[in-house]
Protein backbone atom coordinates (compact mmCIF):
# COMPACT_ATOMS: atom_id res chain seq x y z
CA UNK A 1 0.00 0.00 0.00
CA UNK A 2 1.23 3.57 -0.82
CA UNK A 3 0.05 7.07 0.71
CA UNK A 4 -0.31 9.41 -1.64
CA UNK A 5 -0.01 13.79 -1.71
CA UNK A 6 -0.94 15.65 -3.43
CA UNK A 7 1.60 18.28 -4.55
CA UNK A 8 -1.53 20.78 -5.18
CA UNK A 9 -4.56 20.12 -3.07
CA UNK A 10 -6.84 22.84 -4.06
CA UNK A 11 -9.96 21.97 -6.79
CA UNK A 12 -9.21 23.17 -9.91
CA UNK A 13 -11.82 25.16 -10.82
CA UNK A 14 -13.92 25.42 -14.39
CA UNK A 15 -14.15 28.66 -15.99
CA UNK A 16 -18.01 29.24 -17.45
CA UNK A 17 -18.13 31.93 -20.74
CA UNK A 18 -21.08 33.83 -21.15
CA UNK A 19 -22.61 32.91 -24.23
CA UNK A 20 -21.24 36.04 -25.84
CA UNK A 21 -17.62 35.18 -25.07
CA UNK A 22 -17.97 31.17 -25.80
CA UNK A 23 -16.26 29.75 -28.60
CA UNK A 24 -16.88 26.11 -30.22
CA UNK A 25 -13.56 24.94 -29.45
CA UNK A 26 -14.11 25.43 -25.28
CA UNK A 27 -18.03 24.73 -25.20
CA UNK A 28 -18.73 21.96 -27.08
CA UNK A 29 -21.61 22.87 -29.62
CA UNK A 30 -21.77 26.11 -29.07
CA UNK A 31 -22.42 26.38 -33.13
CA UNK A 32 -24.55 23.88 -33.36
CA UNK A 33 -27.86 24.63 -35.92
CA UNK A 34 -29.31 21.85 -34.66
CA UNK A 35 -33.33 22.51 -33.61
CA UNK A 36 -34.23 22.10 -29.67
CA UNK A 37 -36.90 19.50 -30.89
CA UNK A 38 -33.38 17.75 -32.61
CA UNK A 39 -31.19 18.01 -29.60
CA UNK A 40 -34.32 16.18 -27.34
CA UNK A 41 -34.77 13.82 -29.77
CA UNK A 42 -31.31 12.89 -29.74
CA UNK A 43 -31.14 13.04 -25.58
CA UNK A 44 -34.49 10.58 -25.65
CA UNK A 45 -32.07 7.93 -28.01
CA UNK A 46 -29.15 7.98 -25.47
CA UNK A 47 -31.21 7.59 -22.26
CA UNK A 48 -33.11 4.73 -24.10
CA UNK A 49 -29.63 2.82 -24.97
CA UNK A 50 -28.73 3.16 -21.33
CA UNK A 51 -32.13 1.07 -20.76
CA UNK A 52 -34.40 4.52 -19.66
CA UNK A 53 -37.37 6.17 -20.77
CA UNK A 54 -37.30 10.44 -20.92
CA UNK A 55 -40.76 11.14 -19.38
CA UNK A 56 -40.23 15.23 -19.28
CA UNK A 57 -38.12 17.84 -20.27
CA UNK A 58 -38.98 20.90 -17.88
CA UNK A 59 -37.01 23.88 -18.96
CA UNK A 60 -35.94 26.73 -16.44
CA UNK A 61 -33.40 29.25 -14.85
CA UNK A 62 -30.43 27.83 -12.32
CA UNK A 63 -28.80 30.50 -10.05
CA UNK A 64 -25.67 29.35 -10.22
CA UNK A 65 -22.98 31.02 -8.38
CA UNK A 66 -25.39 34.28 -8.67
CA UNK A 67 -25.64 33.76 -12.09
CA UNK A 68 -28.80 32.92 -14.24
CA UNK A 69 -28.34 29.94 -16.88
CA UNK A 70 -30.96 28.60 -18.74
CA UNK A 71 -31.02 25.03 -18.24
CA UNK A 72 -33.63 21.07 -18.22
CA UNK A 73 -34.30 18.96 -15.58
CA UNK A 74 -34.79 15.51 -17.97
CA UNK A 75 -37.10 13.85 -15.85
CA UNK A 76 -36.94 9.56 -17.10
CA UNK A 77 -37.81 6.60 -15.62
CA UNK A 78 -35.13 4.03 -15.20
CA UNK A 79 -34.94 0.27 -16.49
CA UNK A 80 -35.49 -0.61 -12.45
CA UNK A 81 -38.58 1.24 -12.53
CA UNK A 82 -37.33 3.91 -10.81
CA UNK A 83 -37.62 7.58 -11.49
CA UNK A 84 -34.80 10.06 -11.81
CA UNK A 85 -34.14 13.12 -13.27
CA UNK A 86 -30.62 14.45 -14.60
CA UNK A 87 -30.16 18.20 -14.61
CA UNK A 88 -27.91 20.32 -17.15
CA UNK A 89 -27.45 24.07 -17.37
CA UNK A 90 -26.49 25.87 -20.34
CA UNK A 91 -23.66 28.70 -19.87
CA UNK A 92 -25.10 31.76 -18.79
CA UNK A 93 -26.00 34.86 -21.11
CA UNK A 94 -24.47 38.25 -20.04
CA UNK A 95 -27.13 40.49 -22.53
CA UNK A 96 -31.27 40.22 -21.78
CA UNK A 97 -31.69 36.59 -23.37
CA UNK A 98 -33.44 36.96 -26.58
CA UNK A 99 -35.85 33.41 -27.36
CA UNK A 100 -32.55 32.47 -30.05
CA UNK A 101 -30.77 32.95 -27.41
CA UNK A 102 -31.82 30.95 -24.80
CA UNK A 103 -32.79 27.84 -27.60
CA UNK A 104 -29.24 28.07 -28.54
CA UNK A 105 -28.21 27.67 -24.87
CA UNK A 106 -30.57 24.59 -24.68
CA UNK A 107 -29.38 23.20 -27.72
CA UNK A 108 -25.91 23.02 -26.73
CA UNK A 109 -26.49 22.00 -22.98
CA UNK A 110 -28.74 18.85 -24.93
CA UNK A 111 -25.75 18.18 -26.87
CA UNK A 112 -23.38 17.49 -23.89
CA UNK A 113 -25.82 15.53 -22.23
CA UNK A 114 -26.57 13.58 -25.27
CA UNK A 115 -22.67 12.75 -25.37
CA UNK A 116 -22.32 12.34 -21.60
CA UNK A 117 -25.07 9.19 -22.00
CA UNK A 118 -22.93 8.12 -25.20
CA UNK A 119 -19.87 7.91 -23.25
CA UNK A 120 -21.52 6.18 -20.53
CA UNK A 121 -23.33 3.35 -22.38
CA UNK A 122 -19.44 2.83 -23.46
CA UNK A 123 -17.73 2.67 -20.07
CA UNK A 124 -20.07 0.13 -18.74
CA UNK A 125 -18.68 -2.33 -21.93
CA UNK A 126 -15.23 -1.80 -19.86
CA UNK A 127 -17.17 -1.54 -16.03
CA UNK A 128 -19.93 -4.56 -16.26
CA UNK A 129 -22.10 -4.02 -14.22
CA UNK A 130 -22.14 -0.38 -13.71
CA UNK A 131 -25.02 1.56 -14.37
CA UNK A 132 -24.94 5.26 -14.78
CA UNK A 133 -27.61 6.43 -13.72
CA UNK A 134 -28.07 6.04 -10.06
CA UNK A 135 -26.96 9.14 -8.76
CA UNK A 136 -29.65 10.39 -10.98
CA UNK A 137 -32.50 8.45 -9.47
CA UNK A 138 -34.84 10.00 -7.22
CA UNK A 139 -34.99 9.05 -2.82
CA UNK A 140 -38.07 9.31 -0.90
CA UNK A 141 -36.90 12.32 -0.09
CA UNK A 142 -37.32 14.38 -2.96
CA UNK A 143 -33.31 14.87 -3.88
CA UNK A 144 -31.27 12.54 -6.18
CA UNK A 145 -28.80 10.21 -4.79
CA UNK A 146 -26.15 12.41 -6.16
CA UNK A 147 -27.43 15.30 -4.19
CA UNK A 148 -27.40 13.28 -1.21
CA UNK A 149 -24.18 12.02 -1.43
CA UNK A 150 -22.88 15.81 -1.80
CA UNK A 151 -25.08 17.17 1.22
CA UNK A 152 -22.72 15.39 3.70
CA UNK A 153 -25.83 13.52 5.10
CA UNK A 154 -24.29 10.60 3.38
CA UNK A 155 -21.06 9.07 6.10
CA UNK A 156 -18.70 7.05 3.62
CA UNK A 157 -16.30 4.65 5.34
CA UNK A 158 -13.68 5.55 6.88
CA UNK A 159 -9.99 4.83 5.23
CA UNK A 160 -8.42 1.80 7.09
CA UNK A 161 -6.89 2.53 10.35
CA UNK A 162 -3.86 0.54 9.86
CA UNK A 163 -2.23 -1.93 6.96
CA UNK A 164 -3.57 -4.53 8.82
CA UNK A 165 -7.33 -3.37 8.02
CA UNK A 166 -6.53 -3.48 3.87
CA UNK A 167 -7.45 -6.48 2.05
CA UNK A 168 -4.75 -7.50 -0.30
CA UNK A 169 -5.58 -10.02 -3.00
CA UNK A 170 -3.86 -10.70 -6.43
CA UNK A 171 -5.35 -10.45 -9.98
CA UNK A 172 -5.86 -13.76 -11.63
CA UNK A 173 -5.88 -14.44 -15.29
CA UNK A 174 -8.29 -16.96 -16.67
Amino acid sequence: MFDFKPDDETRATVSVPYFEDARASETPYYASRKSLHEAKTEVVAAFARLGAGVTAFVTGVFLVDGLRRHGVAIYFTHHSGAQGVRYVAGIPIRSAPTETKRERVLVQALLNVRDWLISAYTAQVFSPGSDPLISDLILESGQTVGQYVRSGQFKALPPPASEADVIEGEVVEL
